[in-house]
């Protein structure tokens, strides 16, 4: 929001205030509050300059005149070019302090980034002091002196420090910031723009670290790039541009990502060239952000114009080519395209077999992509077999406690459990949690998630008793860890609902539910798949209870939100179609519960053939429906 000047009684009172240790200084007030247009950002820099050289008004008034005198006739309009006057008495303040002569180049800098805070950190790094020594004689200039002219600036009313954030440390007003980049040369802003995205690039971190930090180094990136235009695109895509986007992925920040990554890929595509790596990484990391968002469609598409662009650039072979082909098979088999999942993940097998090593790890992970692909298309037998054998060849080359190897125990675990064979799944289960415990600690986020699945396998096999605890402790421990907003929290809240629900417990169940269903929507859009689903598991829980009348809309909705999401022929949209049914049928809407079950059956039959489990099912429910 804009706020105007000051009144002539706001002006006079700040600055009493603000020189109120020496009211000789006080003399010619209201003149030079006139003289700065009564407005506040002027006001400041002047009060602080005079704070600190022990200058009066009439004395910062001369200054000031013949700065103004040097600016007229310029078509900046009257705030520019106060704030000019006074941005330029200032910054000539600052340089004389020690040490001297990197005030300017140092408000440069700062006024490349956020004008909302950037971190300090990113101020005084390597590539920040590198930067200052090219404008200094003699020895290199190191982060204490580098801090040290930060304070300048803030000694002149150029910054303001906030020594208490470490994401927003130092603010510039955006006047300040505007009359800054304006005097500055052409190749002083490159120059400038380049430190920058270098300082920004050195400081970002790879671990967890605060969401604020994260999020003000993004904002600055952002602001870097809108300000330096091409600079970041010669000779190609400055990294720091890629790590802001990879930094919205980390966050789980699914549609500013998406939002972010379409933005670069049109930008690469003009700056660079539909073909340039920079462009086909662009591509990649948008289908990425499409597939984490749940929009599988979107994520097949953007594939597939992937694919097609490194086989043309590449060839069919290419290591990349073939990890394309992967990341479109995986796009298919949450689309629900199964035939397609399959055929494209067995070809990458063979690919990666021959190009690399039946044990080469990428040939593992493509063996691993294949045992999912055989999961979404019901082939429990042959899911299992390639899991298995994965597993073996992980634990000969990597050794039976190595992280990947316990990845694919999980993986196997996952098949048996999947097909059915919950007691085959939980000994392995187990072995993950021990090997977990052991060599992470027991709060570690990955023993967590293994001590969640085997609450899963003790719940699937129909040992409740042993499910409902270790399902309790899993809650308890990632609200304590992550908060109760967490994405593996609410995942954990949903899970005991199930057990709950499985268990009977239906008044237990539906509240976790609802709190469930709120948090999705809020987290991650109504039109997430994990928000869907918990749309759906909220109407089981309302119809078990035998309250169809808060089931049904849920229903309803849920068949709606998958037909639009996913598609007509999606398995979730075929299941939900069969729950509608099943709830239109318990409440006596005979007519309407056979239509659907009659649809369901044969468009299970259609997309998903006549032995998948879905279909079996549609057709046992139809036969039930029809003898009633």
């Amino acid at each position: 929001m804009e706020v105007g000047p000051f009144s002539p009684r706001e002006a006079l009172a700040y600055l009493s205030t603000k020189l109120h240790n020496d009211p000789d200084q006080w003399i010619g007030a209201l003149d030079l509050a006139s003289d700065l247009g009564y407005l506040p950002i002027a006001l400041a820099q002047a009060a602080t300059l005079m704070a600190d050289t022990g200058l009066d008004c009439r004395q910062y008034r001369v200054r000031i005149a013949d700065r103004m005198r040097h600016l007229a006739g310029t078509p900046a309009g009257a705030y520019p070019s106060i704030v000019a006057s006074t941005w330029a008495v200032a910054t000539e303040y600052a340089e004389q302090i020690p040490p001297a002569g990197l005030a300017r180049p140092a408000l440069a800098l700062v006024a490349m980034l956020d004008p909302n805070g950037t971190p300090g950190a990113v101020l005084t790094s390597q590539a920040a002091c590198a930067y200052l020594t090219r404008y200094r004689r003699g020895a290199p200039v190191d982060d204490l002196q580098a801090r040290a002219v930060l304070y300048n600036l803030a000694r002149a009313g150029l910054v303001s420090i906030d020594t208490t954030s470490a994401a927003r440390t130092v603010r510039i007003h955006s006047l300040v910031q505007a009359t800054v980049q304006q005097n500055l040369t052409a190749a002083e802003g490159d120059e400038a723009a380049r430190a920058a995205a270098e300082a920004l690039l050195q400081v970002w971190p790879r671990d967890d670290v605060p969401a604020s930090f994260e999020q003000a180094l993004r904002d600055c990136t952002a602001r870097l790039h809108e300000v330096a235009g091409r600079v970041l695109w010669t000779p190609e895509c400055h990294p720091v541009l890629l790590r802001a986007g990879r930094s919205l992925e980390a966050a789980a920040l699914a549609e500013p990502a998406i939002r972010y990554w379409q933005s670069l890929l049109e930008t690469s595509k003009a700056e660079l060239g539909p073909s340039h790596a920079n462009t086909l990484l662009a591509r990649e990391r948008l289908g990425a952000a499409y597939e984490a968002a749940g929009r599988s469609n979107d994520a097949v598409n953007a594939y597939q114009d992937l694919l097609t662009e490194r086989q043309r650039i590449l060839g069919t072979t290419h290591p990349d080519t073939v990890a394309a082909r992967a990341s479109l098979a995986r796009a298919y088999r949450s689309a629900g395209q199964a035939q397609e999942a399959i055929r494209l993940a067995e070809r990458v097998v063979a690919e990666s077999e021959q190009g690399r090593g039946a044990r080469h790890p990428d040939t593992l992970t493509a063996r691993e992509e294949l045992g999912e692909a055989y999961l979404g298309a019901g082939l429990g037998d042959r899911a299992i077999a390639t899991f298995q054998r994965t597993l073996a060849d992980r634990e000969r080359v990597l050794g039976p406690t190595h992280p990947d190897t316990l990845t694919a125990c999980a993986d196997l675990a996952h098949a048996y459990r999947a097909d059915g064979k919950p007691a085959k799944a939980i000994p392995l289960y187990q072995r993950i949690v021990t090997d977990r415990e052991r060599s992470l600690g027991s709060d570690h986020p990955e023993t967590l998630a293994a001590r969640g699945n085997l609450a899963y396998a003790y719940r699937t096999a129909g040992r409740l008793k042993d499910a409902l605890p270790v399902y309790r402790r899993a809650l308890a421990d990632w609200e304590r860890m992550q908060g109760p907003g967490h994405p593996e929290t609410i995942t954990a809240r949903g899970n005991l609902a199930d057990a709950y629900f499985m268990a009977g417990k239906y008044k237990d169940a539906v509240p976790l539910y609802q709190r469930t269903l709120i948090d999705r929507e809020q987290m991650q859009g109504l039109d997430h798949p994990d928000t869907i689903t918990a749309r759906g598991n909220l109407a089981s829980a309302f119809h078990s209870a035998r309250k169809l009348a808060q089931a049904i809309p849920l229903y309803e909705q849920t068949l709606a939100d998958c037909e639009r999401v996913f598609g007509s022929d999606h398995p979730d949209t075929l299941t939900s179609r069969g729950n509608l049914a099943h709830a239109y049928h318990t409440v006596g809407r005979y007519t309407e519960a056979q239509t659907m079950f009659e649809r369901t059956l044969a468009d299970c039959e259609r997309a998903l053939g006549p032995d998948h489990p879905l279909t079996q099912t549609a057709r046992e429910n139809l036969a039930a429906a029809t003898r009633a």
